[in-house]
């Protein structure tokens, strides 16, 4: 039960990373899309080690 709801807490993690990767690329700025590329790899390097 307590799974699910990790799990449910680490997509809607991932989604609003993926939100921010693409405002940033949007913006098209260099430094934002810098940003948004290490938050990805934050984010799947938390989700990793989440399991």
């Amino acid at each position: 039960m307590r799974r699910s709801i990790l799990r449910r807490a680490g997509r809607g993690y991932l989604k609003k990373q993926m939100m921010e990767f693409q405002v940033a690329f949007i913006v098209g700025s260099q430094h934002g899309a810098w940003m948004a590329c290490l938050h990805l790899c934050d984010a799947v390097y938390a989700f990793q080690s989440f399991r």
